[in-house]
Parts: C-alpha cells; structure tokens; sequence
C-alpha cells in the first residue's frame, strides 16, 4: 500500500488547480475609494470560498458587509453605504500581487478605486510586524520522499491561529497552524487510496517567504520553500 501512496504523493504535490495559480484576494488590504466627492480611506478584510469573497470594509464612515467574486485575476465587490440614504458603492478591477484597483461606481456617479495589501503597504513603517502577516495564497515548492512539486496554500490569520485552505489534485484540504515570533506550523489531513495522510509543515517566515520541514507520518520527511503570490 505504501507504494501506491508514494506515487499519488508525486502528483498530489505537483498539480495545484489553475484557478489557484492567480493572486488570492482573501486578507488585509488598505484601500482608497476615490468617489465624486474626495478619497476616502478604509480597511477592506476578504475571504475567500470557491470564486466567492466576503468581508468588511471598515473607514471613519462606518463598517459595512462586504460581497464579491473573484475570477482569475478579476475582483468584483460591493457594498451598501448608509448615509443620508442607502447607496450601493460597486468596485471591479484587477489583482496583482500585493495591489488591486479599478472603477468604482457610488450610486449613479463614477469613480474608481485603488488598494494595497495591509502587510506590504506597512513594510516601511513596520517590517516585524509585516513579516508575521500571511494572509493570503502562497505557492509552495516541496521536496518529498516521493519527489518535488508545488501545491498552493491560502492562509487567514486571527492572532496567532492560522486557518485556510489546501489546494492540490484531491480538491481542497482544510489546514490549521499557529504563527508565532516568527515561527509557523501547520497541518493538513488527506486520504489517498483509503490511507489517511497527516502532514506537517514547520518552518520559520519572512515578509514574503518561509521555509522549513514537511513530515508525511510513515514516508518521511522534506523541506519546503514558499512565496507570497
């Protein structure tokens, strides 16, 4: 049995889905809403579920739901302003790595709107604290007894507890971690060919890298690298 699970290990851990492969817009993001009358700042948490996006988006006017899409690299979100009436404030646009922006619309007028995310944009003022925010995709490169490949890992932090998803040739496996000083584990639970897989992840992270060990139970133990994507 061990045989037939090393080789679906091969491609467990060289084939990522090809709607993983774009930017994820789940996370912080620093966003500015340039509306007819001014830019106005705010903070913008998304989640991300399949092609679906949810969150808040949190600025001196007040805090609102948050509801979207994202296909490949396009973002689609919206939102209902409470004013001095209700307006739906709509923003599409493109991601690119740590940016994402487009045109906005606010009620009938047009504007458009710009956004960073919230660790990139604080690298400057504050690189420890940039360091220890992962939330987002990352694209792993992993060495395993059964050979190299590159899943996909999308992280959401709360503190130090790390939750997200695992995305490989079995669809989605659920990981739960912890991120601490600096230092990351995390966990993920398969069954392959009625085996049951629990891996661990450990390492150590940067702004937008990490690295460490990977151990697979009874078929050994790898190393691994990860980029923010």
């Amino acid at each position: 049995m061990k045989h037939l699970v090393r080789a679906w290990l091969v491609i467990l851990f060289c084939a990522a889905s090809v709607a993983a492969q774009a930017p994820d817009a789940a996370g912080s993001w620093d966003v500015r809403l340039n509306a007819p009358d001014g830019p106005h700042d705010a903070a913008l948490t998304l989640t991300k579920a399949g092609d679906a996006l949810s969150g808040a988006i949190k600025g001196p006017e007040g805090e609102y739901q948050v509801q979207g899409t994202q296909n490949g690299t396009d973002v689609s979100l919206s939102f209902t302003y409470r004013g001095d009436g209700p307006m739906l404030i709509t923003m599409k646009g493109t991601i690119k790595g740590d940016a994402m922006g487009g045109p906005a619309t606010f009620g009938d007028s047009a504007g458009d709107w710009t956004g960073k995310r919230a660790a990139a944009a604080a690298s400057a003022a504050s690189p420890t604290s940039a360091a220890t925010d992962i939330s987002g995709a990352w694209a792993f490169e992993v060495s395993s007894p059964a050979g190299t490949g590159t899943p996909t890992v999308t992280f959401n932090l709360s503190g130090e507890k790390l939750s997200g998803t695992y995305v490989g040739q079995f669809g989605e496996a659920p990981i739960q971690g912890t991120l601490k000083d600096g230092q990351i584990s995390f966990s993920i639970d398969l069954t392959v060919q009625d085996t049951h897989l629990h891996i661990v992840y450990s390492g150590t992270v940067s702004k937008d890298g990490m690295k460490g060990t990977a151990s697979f139970g009874d078929f050994g133990e790898g190393t691994f690298t990860a980029r923010r994507k």
